[in-house]
């Protein structure tokens, strides 16, 4: 949209297209370009800039002028960890403890135009947090509002209706941006010492209500792409007001396995750390699962039979 801010978006995937140049009308392009994977950095008014991982399943299309493309894309920032007392106003739960939240990113209409949204997530809470969460955030305006705060504060605002709510402490919203960007420089430098591995190195330095908190993500893949290998540990310490210093340390880990060469059929293992409080009050610390999954793309449900009952000549 303007590489000179760096607000890019670069991806891959196919498609259809047909390109006609004439006297009359000069350029013209249409059909449809299917995004199977891509990175879009969101930038603010050169404030800051994210990179945003798009989803497979977008789409741009063009029916005549190149520049007048409509756009229909998804994209997800999952490098939060936040916790929800800023929000809920609610230290009862556990609530100032981060956990992982997932900012979504929609561009729809035109290309260079795009219509921005936001969608927010909380992965692994229970039902009556997911409700409260929902009724807080519960407009377009409010979503905007909390996904600028996620980005550039990394931590939630206070909701409009809930009195007494804390000021935002502007000098820590710094301080922590200057800590992810030296984070974000330091896995750039490890992944490419360790260049078949991708690693990721989070600091979080906490403050009077979250815990300071290290966290390594490391992933790769072997057997020519057959298995794809994923772990992050975190080390958190507990410093905060007048309870005594305490550390913790966590760690997930997955593994997901090509069953067959075309990648349809996958088995995925794994063992991530509990956020749901309902969980937690069980004192089970980690939960673990294995799983099939199957995948086939089709046109229609004939086009599915096909697939699946064709013979060979």
């Amino acid at each position: 949209f303007d590489d000179k801010i760096g607000d890019v978006i670069e991806g891959r995937g196919s498609g259809n297209l047909s390109m006609k140049i004439n006297d009359a009308d000069g350029f013209l392009m249409f059909g449809n370009y299917n995004i199977d994977a891509g990175q879009y950095t969101f930038t603010l008014q050169n404030v800051f800039s994210k990179p945003f991982t798009i989803q497979k399943g977008g789409s741009i299309s063009w029916t005549g002028d190149p520049y007048n493309a409509d756009i229909n894309l998804s994209a997800i920032y999952s490098k939060l960890k936040v916790g929800l007392y800023d929000l809920l106003q609610d230290t009862a739960s556990g609530y100032a403890r981060p956990m992982p939240v997932i900012l979504k990113l929609n561009l729809k209409e035109k290309l260079f135009n795009p219509v921005i949204s936001f969608e927010i997530e909380v992965p692994n809470v229970d039902a009556a947090t997911e409700s409260r969460i929902k009724r807080y955030i519960n407009t377009d305006e409010e979503k905007f509002k909390q996904a600028v705060s996620l980005l550039l504060l990394r931590r939630f605002s206070p909701p409009d209706e809930l009195a007494n709510r804390p000021s935002l402490n502007t000098s820590s919203a710094v301080g922590q941006n200057a800590y992810e960007f030296a984070s974000q420089q330091l896995s750039q430098w490890a992944s490419q010492i360790a260049k078949n591995v991708d690693v990721n190195v989070n600091y979080n330095p906490g403050n009077s209500l979250t815990q300071e908190e290290l966290a390594l993500a490391l992933s790769t893949t072997i057997f020519n792409d057959r298995i794809t290998l994923e772990g992050n540990v975190s080390a958190a310490g507990n410093n905060t007001g007048a309870t005594q210093n305490t550390s913790s340390i966590a760690g997930d880990f997955s593994v997901e396995v090509k069953a067959s060469k075309d990648g349809k059929v996958r088995l995925k293992a794994f063992n991530r750390s509990n956020n749901n409080s309902l969980i937690n009050n069980l004192n089970s610390q980690y939960t673990q699962g294995i799983g099939v999954f199957y995948r086939e793309d089709f046109n229609t449900f004939g086009d599915l039979f096909r697939k699946w009952f064709r013979r060979s000549p």
